[in-house]
């Protein structure tokens, strides 16, 4: 594990039992450390020293040996310049800018002003949540293939601290609910076959173990499923709001940032009339498709490192609807009582949660389309009946309920765009290679900004502040905003 993290310990606290700390082990832990680094061993007062070969190997590894239980990291050598630079340039606890208040903004502002930042939220509109992150509901669900790829491994991992956040700020039935998600896919027997590991981790079921004589299971491919027990449903913009409740947190909105240059160690950020917006240490750029111009715009004497500028050429805006309406009687028989997806996805909620107050029935919302001509919004009539063919294919019984609202023109709808990167994967980290400058990037969740969102936030504040990341360094380095980008921009 020691070989998978890139943090710089301020202590290094060990147990008493030392047999595991071979040579190997304790060069990867003298790795991890700085010049100055404590290290402590537990034990009662009583306890016998460590032995000859423990203390030898770490004199060996630069540490300077206090008491028998205590060495100071403090090697004669000067350090490798090889280590971690964004460790090592670690800022002190100040002003905190973010630009973006959707999901990856929220997220970012919140896991710095845990850390004690003072931050600041500037957007654009007038309310957070205003962008694609003003989805009515989103689905939080597992990535999967059969050779557990990163974008895989780093879904569970993004999904589980989400539904942390919410089970600590939201309310369960109202705002989110982790009750599971049927996935119908061609390749859930494939899958199943390559995943023992997730089916003994809770991750993954067979889908026949949800199967039910309701009319909405009717001529569903049972083989051709699969059941996620840690999924669920979430209304983005509530854990947005919860997230920018967090003390130390300032809301600023219509406040659109049109340029920002470095002064003296501190960013400005300026209106397009050059009034000045926020200035802080860090900021944040956490807007989507409207990173690219920001960071493209640098002054000439700071400008973002060419692999950064490749990735941005290559962003896409993929701009989508969702049609939704109300059935009039609750429970209905048609629709599936947990969210369900595929091939387009079908979500089902009391009529009230929709905003329908004392409206029996029940809220359903199906999608979403893909469109790279934004353009192609406008036609509506087509946007739903590309919906309703989905779902017909997906779910051919709730469908087949569900076509009398969208054949009569019934049927509500909810246009909003996808910041995507060229392989589908956010941009997260410094925008420089060394993190000296103070400028990060956050963004391009694409349609998993449920799963992503959160994690980005925690991967950022860790390497900013030199802390243990939430992944492995390998997975970590899958999320590089500056990694190299296949393809022309």
């Amino acid at each position: 594990m020691l070989s998978e993290q890139q943090f710089q310990a301020d202590e290094v606290h060990l147990g008493p039992d030392l047999q595991m700390w071979d040579k190997w082990a304790i060069q990867l832990l003298a790795r991890r450390c700085r010049r100055g680094t404590v290290l402590k061993i537990r034990g009662s007062n009583d306890a016998p020293p460590p032995a000859a070969t423990f203390v030898k190997a770490l004199a060996g590894q630069g540490f300077q040996w206090q008491s028998p239980q205590t060495a100071i990291y403090d090697p004669t050598w000067e350090l490798r310049s090889t280590r971690n630079p964004r460790a090592s340039a670690r800022p002190t606890v100040a002003r905190c800018a973010v630009i973006g208040g959707g999901l990856a903004g929220a997220a970012v502002a919140h896991a710095m002003a845990r850390r004690g930042w003072s931050v600041t939220v500037l957007d654009s509109h007038a309310q957070c949540a205003a962008g694609g992150s003003a989805l009515p509901v989103g689905l939080v669900v597992p990535h999967t293939s059969v050779d557990d790829s990163p974008r895989s491994r780093l879904s569970r991992v993004g999904l589980s601290l989400t539904l942390q956040h919410a089970k600590r700020l939201l309310r369960r039935g109202e705002d989110w609910d982790d009750c599971g998600v049927l996935e119908l896919t061609r390749d859930a027997q494939r899958q199943l076959n390559a995943s023992p590991s997730l089916r003994k981790a809770g991750w993954l079921e067979l889908g026949r173990s949800q199967a039910t004589q309701q009319v909405w299971a009717s001529e569903l491919d049972w083989d051709h499923s699969l059941w996620h027990p840690r999924a669920g449903w979430i209304k983005p913009a509530s854990l947005v709001r919860a997230w920018l409740a967090a003390p130390g947190i300032q809301w600023r909105g219509d406040a659109q940032v049109h340029r920002m240059e470095r002064v003296d160690g501190v960013w400005v950020l300026y209106r397009h009339n050059a009034d000045i917006l926020a200035q802080a240490e860090v900021v944040v750029v956490a807007n989507a498709m409207g990173a690219g111009p920001l960071l493209n715009e640098l002054h000439p004497s700071w400008q973002c490192p060419e692999a950064l500028r490749h990735q941005i050429g290559l962003l896409q805006a993929l701009c989508g609807t969702v049609s939704h309406g109300c059935t009039s009687t609750s429970p209905c028989d048609a629709l599936p009582p947990f969210p369900v997806n595929g091939s387009g996805s079908l979500v089902s909620l009391p009529a009230w949660l929709k905003g329908q107050t004392g409206q029996e029935g029940q809220a359903w919302f199906a999608g979403a389309t893909y469109e790279r001509d934004a353009a192609q919004l406008a036609h509506q009539p087509q946007q739903h009946a590309s919906n309703l063919q989905r779902l017909q294919g997906l779910l051919p019984a709730a469908g087949h309920y569900l076509s009398h609202p969208f054949n009569t023109g019934s049927v509500d709808s909810w246009t909003g765009t996808r910041c995507v990167s060229n392989d589908r994967l956010p941009l997260v980290g410094s925008v420089d290679a060394d993190g000296k400058s103070g400028l990060w990037i956050s963004a391009a969740m694409g349609s998993r900004g449920l799963s992503f969102a959160a994690l980005c936030a925690e991967l950022l504040a860790a390497q900013l502040g030199g802390e243990p990341l939430p992944v492995e360094a390998r997975l970590a380095r899958s999320l590089d905003a500056n990694r190299p980008a296949r393809g022309k921009p």
